[in-house]
């Protein structure tokens, strides 16, 4: 393998490429294709770290020629063309090419092209997250291993998408376009009421044209079906591979600890004089008694807690959508996402039946409490042996997956990765202003 061969394959291994969807199969190594290339091509060029020796009778050619063709040419000519030293790898800062540079927001995979704006269009959900949840000291690194994990994964996507079509038929072809049709019109139906133009206004928000769209579904359909009809076959678990598994990730098979979440609920804007509007649209004036109101409130409602029970009180002081539920919020294994971890997260310290002091949040105060507390429980092997049957087809189908990767990665040519993630990663923190650190987060 070559030098370039193995810094691509050390990069694919590196992340997580493909999900389980992307699995790997059978691929010859270098064969007469390579030779093809090779020949069609010609031989490689000398490394770059060798001398270009060139004689006197050569660089008086060239200067010949150079000035018939009316060209500058210099006074003297070294006769040994020393490489450029190579500057050591720096940390991720700003991009290698200059803002909007064609060259760093395209990745060039084979023929294939991937831009900034589809990956980071893949990644807007995690990106919001990260944003809502990171200081901006640490979303600087999150947003690059984030990046980095899907550029990956596209590599290895594209690779395995371009030999799937190879192996179509017309007629499949065309049972790909209509799947295609149906998973868009589905994805317009459910997210954008249906409406064309919405899913149209929504991809020039984020850069991406509708063809674009399509690309990045069709790809995704075809490499997941492609993978499963030629890979299910040829893993083999045995009873004790099950067992092994099983042991080694006992931790994961069963239910941890979970305790129900009783919230009394005083949204500021419930207090709001009738006729106010929004709470964003109300006078200042009428914010503040708003404001002093929901604390009397919450005061009352905590000094009743002291005689009565949580969900009678609820019942009687709560104004959010739980309130006919005695507050509840269902049961929890761990804390909710700001702002709600602030309520959440002390009744995994709590007693049954235990409430806290009202909390003032952006939104207005809370006051939670623990109800019910189901225990953890372990699973016996004989409980969960379909879930670690599946686990352990997982694992083993993206072992498979990397190592056909690394098959295709040996005839792939991949354009400057490094300048790709580089330019995407000061794209996606562009929008972050200095010091942002917001007390909510995307829940999607």
């Amino acid at each position: 393998m070559s030098p370039r061969t193995s810094r691509l394959a050390g990069l694919l291994v590196a992340g997580s490429l493909l999900s389980l969807s992307l699995i790997a199969c059978d691929t010859p190594g270098r064969g007469p294709e390579a030779e093809a290339d090779v020949a069609a091509t010609g031989p490689a060029p000398p490394p770059a770290q060798r001398p270009v020796i060139r004689s006197e009778a050569e660089l008086a050619a060239e200067r010949q020629q150079r000035i018939a063709a009316g060209q500058q040419v210099p006074v003297e000519q070294p006769a040994i063309a020393a490489p450029r030293p190579t500057a050591p790898r720096r940390p991720l800062a700003a991009p290698r090419a200059a803002k909007g540079s064609i060259a760093s927001d395209l990745l060039m995979v084979n023929d294939v092209s991937v831009t900034v704006s589809e990956v980071l269009y893949l990644l807007r959900t995690r990106l919001d997250e990260l944003q809502a949840d990171e200081s901006r000291d640490r979303l600087h690194a999150q947003i690059e291993d984030l990046v980095r994990s899907e550029v990956q994964r596209q590599i290895g996507t594209i690779l395995v998408h371009k030999e799937a079509l190879a192996s179509l038929d017309e007629t499949r072809r065309r049972t790909v376009e209509q799947a295609t049709d149906k998973e868009i019109a589905r994805i317009r139906q459910a997210a954008f009421e249906g409406s064309p133009a919405k899913l149209a206004a929504h991809l020039r928000e984020h850069n991406l044209s509708e063809a674009q769209f399509r690309t990045l579904i069709e790809r995704d359909m075809v490499v997941r079906e492609y993978t499963r009809e030629r890979l299910l076959g040829r893993v083999q678990i045995r009873r004790d591979d099950l067992l092994t598994y099983y042991r080694d990730h006992k931790d994961k098979f069963g239910s941890p600890e979970t305790r129900e979440l009783l919230v009394i609920e005083l949204p500021f804007e419930r207090f709001l004089p009738a006729g106010s509007g929004s709470w964003e649209r109300a006078p200042r004036t009428a914010r503040a008694a708003a404001k002093l109101a929901a604390v009397r409130r919450a005061r009352e409602a905590h000094a009743a807690l002291a005689s009565r029970p949580f969900a009678d009180v609820a019942r009687e002081f709560s104004l959010g959508p739980k309130a006919e539920d005695g507050g509840s919020w269902g049961m929890i294994g761990k804390p909710l996402q700001p702002p709600f971890d602030q309520i959440s997260e002390p009744i995994f310290a709590y007693q049954s039946g235990q409430y806290g002091e009202p909390v003032e949040l952006e939104t207005g105060w809370y006051i939670a409490g623990c109800g019910r507390i189901e225990p953890a429980v372990s699973k016996s092997f004989d409980e969960v042996q379909e879930q670690v049957r599946r686990e352990l087809y997982e694992a083993r189908f993206q072992k498979l997956s990397r190592e056909y990767v690394l098959r295709l990665a040996e005839k792939a040519t991949v354009s400057d990765v490094e300048a790709f993630v580089d330019h995407a990663v000061s794209r996606a923190i562009a929008v972050v202003p200095e010091g942002r650190r917001s007390a909510s987060a995307a829940g999607l």
